[in-house]
């Protein structure tokens, strides 16, 4: 589904399809399908090294959504008039709404085993059980200093437990990409740490249960 929606983005962005019919018609559904992926594709594209996947997708949702930024205070003319123009016609139409609403993440983030593709079923329900407990308490990281220190280094990446944040919405805003990365430095270095643990009583998060 995600490839043939990519094609469309493709015939979008390049102009090949008349922009106002596909926003007009499809706009809300390829908006609220980029939401509701985006814990998939955050993890899919760090899982498979994969950075440009559905590039077009997010590029396109994020042309929809420009009218939500009109201001009468934009020293950019031009781009201001045609964000001015989208408001109005998505209003008249009906979809303003629904291109623009902001929905918070549900999925935050994803903890993934050592070596996922070798990794047993418990440790995948390990990794459930963090996700889980990151999902409800990720926030109160920030609380804490440094990352328990490792008693032995670890051979390759594929050794160590990760954690993938997810974006806190499809919008991209810089405060919360800042937020999102020290997140996932801080996250990962406690993780890292389990490794040389029996337990998880050293991870400070809250049990999810």
């Amino acid at each position: 589904m995600l490839g043939v929606i990519e094609d469309a983005a493709i015939r979008y962005n390049s102009g090949a399809i008349d922009k106002d019919w596909m926003e007009r018609l499809l706009g809300p559904a390829f908006v609220a399908m980029f939401d509701r992926s985006l814990w998939f594709l955050t993890f899919f594209r760090e899982h498979e090294k994969w950075p440009s996947m559905n590039a077009e997708l997010e590029s396109m949702v994020r042309e929809l959504r420009q009218s939500r930024h009109a201001s009468l205070r934009s020293v950019h003319l031009l781009s201001n008039i045609r964000t001015f123009r989208q408001r109005y016609r998505q209003r008249k139409q009906g979809t303003y709404a629904e291109i623009t609403a902001c929905r918070p993440q549900k999925v935050r983030v994803i903890c993934l085993p050592p070596d996922p593709d070798a990794a047993t079923n418990e440790a995948w329900s390990r990794a459930c059980h963090l996700s889980a407990a990151l999902a409800t308490d990720h926030r109160a990281i920030h609380g804490f200093g440094s990352p328990p220190r490792q008693t032995r280094p670890h051979d390759n990446e594929t050794a160590r437990w990760t954690a993938i944040v997810v974006p806190q919405s499809i919008d991209d805003i810089e405060e919360n990409r800042k937020f999102d990365d020290d997140l996932s430095r801080k996250l990962n270095g406690y993780l890292a740490s389990l490794a040389d643990a029996d337990d998880e009583s050293g991870f400070p998060v809250a049990d999810a249960g």
